[in-house]
């Protein structure tokens, strides 16, 4: 058995041409992640590896609620518009020293504004990245359940290693095998929502087969 045949399984084609039903932008990103776990890695280039399987998996996740329900919670930006931000109004006061030895340390009541927003934003994207597992394992946003936190912990899990040189580049480097792992727990948790897409083409298909064939005869 090759790479490419103990990765892209039989049951994961079934799984990527159902997700090809519904959207290629999202299948293409499930495809690229197992494609670049079957692909034979250089020496040197195994965290740009990692990083790749890693980044095409959060983003597929991030993407697939949207693909089966139109009540999504979309990102608004509003994170990233103010952490960027941080360091220059940051600027505005040089004197400013954060690591004092004490309890309360003064800060500026607009930077301190500033970090109230920015933490605000943050509490809405764990909010909305929760709430729209929810909505593609239970088809409701305020529904909790065991897969609920099983899908958060793997979405958590890739998340860590996109970056390799963010806090994973101090731990040893997950191995094929156990992304390969991660991506079945995927596998396992989505495809119930999956299914009637893989049930439904082969009748679809004959469907097409027969009317194409009664044309045929009628013409």
């Amino acid at each position: 058995m090759n790479a490419e045949e103990k990765y892209f399984t039989p049951r994961r084609r079934r799984l990527h041409a159902a997700l090809l039903e519904r959207s290629t932008e999202v299948a293409g990103l499930y495809r690229g992640a197992v494609r670049e776990l079957s692909r034979t890695v250089a020496p040197g280039e195994v965290p740009s590896h990692i990083n790749l399987v890693c980044h095409s998996m959060r983003e597929f996740m991030g993407g697939l609620p949207g693909v089966f329900s139109a009540e999504i919670r979309k990102r608004d930006g509003d994170s990233d518009r103010l952490l960027r931000r941080l360091p220059t109004l940051a600027a505005k006061y040089p004197d400013m020293n954060l690591e004092l030895d004490q309890t309360d340390v003064p800060v500026p009541r607009d930077l301190a504004r500033h970090l109230n927003k920015l933490l605000l934003a943050q509490r809405e994207i764990e909010g909305r990245t929760r709430a729209n597992a929810r909505l593609l394992l239970t088809g409701n946003a305020d529904l909790h359940s065991k897969g609920v936190s099983l899908w958060l912990d793997v979405w958590g899990y890739f998340q860590s290693h996109t970056h390799w040189d963010r806090g994973s580049r101090t731990r040893p480097l997950p191995s094929d095998d156990k992304l390969d792992d991660k991506i079945a727990l995927v596998d396992e948790l989505m495809e119930p929502r999956v299914r009637p897409f893989i049930e439904g083409r082969p009748a679809l298909d004959e469907f097409l087969r027969r009317i194409n064939g009664e044309g045929s005869q009628r013409d």
